[in-house]
């Protein structure tokens, strides 16, 4: 069955987002950096601006300013805009643009082709015959592809979740060196 243009725009999203997803922390994109204690946004750090308050040159005026424009209203913004698109286009984020769920998608596909099933948690197998005619049959030789992307992409992601917290440090911690990085 040929993919609709469609359905290939979506692929193309999905491997897109993923990469921003694994690139967004050595680019400093965003990151949490637990070393500094803040965000880095676009490579300038993104603090709730209390040091004065904390140093004592500002008032609790100032801080409560501080917190309700680089704090509450973000959060506010951003949950507001994610709420009306999934209200909007209902869930454009998890099928198009979740990196989570495209690689839970491509194992899916590869543990179909294998077992049949559309997981290893489901009791039996899904009909051969497809919707649209062709019969899909399950191949064993398709269990080393499968248990290949789930390592490669288990590593990969845990190493990617780590750079998100890390930063820098988590290259370190895999290689044993400290490795050079973009604009730095």
């Amino acid at each position: 069955m040929k993919r609709t243009a469609l359905q290939r725009r979506r692929v193309w999203f999905q491997i897109g987002f993923f990469a921003l997803f694994l690139l967004a922390p050595p680019l400093d994109i965003f990151r949490l950096d637990l070393e500094l204690g803040h965000f880095i946004l676009f490579g300038q750090d993104w603090t709730l601006g209390l040091e004065p308050f904390l140093g004592g040159t500002a008032g609790a005026g100032k801080a409560a300013l501080n917190l309700l424009l680089r704090g509450l209203l973000p959060i506010v913004l951003v949950g507001g805009t994610l709420i009306w698109i999934a209200w909007r286009w209902g869930r454009l984020y998890c099928g198009w643009l979740c990196p989570h769920f495209s690689v839970v998608e491509l194992i899916n596909g590869l543990t179909r082709r294998a077992s049949g099933k559309p997981s290893v948690w489901e009791r039996r197998p899904l009909p051969e015959l497809q919707s649209d005619g062709r019969l899909l049959r399950p191949r064993c030789w398709y269990w080393l592809p499968t248990v290949l992307a789930v390592l490669v992409f288990a590593f990969v992601w845990a190493l990617s979740l780590l750079r998100w917290v890390e930063g820098d440090r988590a290259l370190t911690v895999v290689t044993g060196r400290r490795l050079p990085v973009c604009g730095r």
